[in-house]
């Protein structure tokens, strides 16, 4: 089963779910523990069917600390498995980890988990309270030539100071596969063994000293403005579903080379306008839901002091 929908009771038992989906899609459990009081962790790998002889390991590490004002899904990458160690000692792994927060600790309101027949990539959509969505995605590319590789982990993150998270633009918060949130402390990461078997993060825009970096269109990245241009066409009314890319450094760090390393399966990004939360589009054979961002509003800020994106949202291919 591709595509699994329902409530979810506590962020615990969120990680529970994407873990039993995620083995429902061939993914191998390696640990699955009791940290401490505050700290659950899950370990998985999977030789993706594109993976290029590169096995994806991953953990996901879910934290509610005890007066529930902090939780957090925590997802990184690593190049092996260390049993017992922690994500960021794990071999290969990247420096930060890619984190969901500002969701509670529940019960929420529904969760989606989609896939596709070949099992290569889990994308999680939670609406944890009425209205306000969050995301955590990791899997495969539908990749770009031959090299080993092209795995991603990444989460939404809504970061800063209360007074930021109106702001659908803000450097505080991290969207999926997002460049421009260079204030947030999560990354989101792609692996590639070209010139290094290295997990690269979303940085920002231009690039990070000494480091092969990923590059994304989540949000504005190369694109700019795209995403808030692709409204519905004045001749037909129809409204785009764009394609994430995904980029890299190549020709060394810093080297102002990037080269496409391929897009992201059965996610693009939509302007909601024409749609309404939830609604399922079809086109051709292929049927979508659509999701906030965040949550959708009017307004390029709020000013209220919770999670905005305006209209900007995410559309998942929707796999029965």
């Amino acid at each position: 089963m591709a595509y699994e929908t329902g409530i979810s009771t506590s962020l615990n038992d969120l990680l529970d779910k994407i873990r039993l989906f995620a083995i429902a899609q061939g993914f191998t459990q390696n640990e699955f523990t009791v940290v401490d009081s505050t700290t659950k962790r899950l370990y998985m790998q999977k030789n993706t069917s594109n993976g290029g002889g590169l096995t994806f390991y991953f953990g996901i590490e879910s934290f509610i600390n005890a007066a529930v004002t902090t939780t957090e899904l925590r997802l990184r990458g690593a190049t092996g498995y260390t049993p017992g160690a922690a994500l960021n000692l794990q071999p290969g792994a990247p420096s930060q980890s890619a984190v969901m927060d500002f969701v509670g600790n529940g019960p929420y309101v529904a969760y989606h988990l989609f896939s596709d027949a070949a099992g290569d990539y889990v994308h999680c959509v939670l609406e944890y309270s009425a209205g306000f969505f969050s995301h955590l995605v990791f899997g495969q590319l539908d990749k770009f030539g031959a090299y080993a590789g092209g795995h991603y982990c990444d989460a939404a993150h809504v970061g800063g100071l209360p007074s930021d998270r109106g702001n659908y633009q803000s450097s505080f918060s991290r969207m999926l596969f997002d460049n421009i949130g260079v204030s947030a402390p999560a990354r989101g990461q792609i692996s590639a063994n070209l010139e290094l078997n290295v997990w690269r993060m979303f940085n920002s825009t231009t690039d990070s000293p000494g480091s092969f970096d990923a590059y994304g269109n989540g949000r504005f990245g190369f694109t700019s403005r795209l995403l808030v241009g692709s409204q519905p066409n004045t001749l037909n009314l129809a409204t785009p579903f764009i394609p994430i890319y995904i980029f890299t450094d190549i020709g060394g760090a810093n080297s102002g080379n990037r080269a496409p390393l391929g897009v992201v399966k059965d996610l693009r990004l939509v302007w909601l306008q024409p749609f309404s939360v939830g609604q399922e589009v079809t086109l051709g054979s292929d049927t979508w839901k659509v999701f906030p961002m965040t949550r959708r509003s009017n307004l390029a800020n709020t000013q209220d002091q919770l999670p905005n994106s305006w209209q900007l949202g995410y559309a998942y291919r929707k796999i029965v």
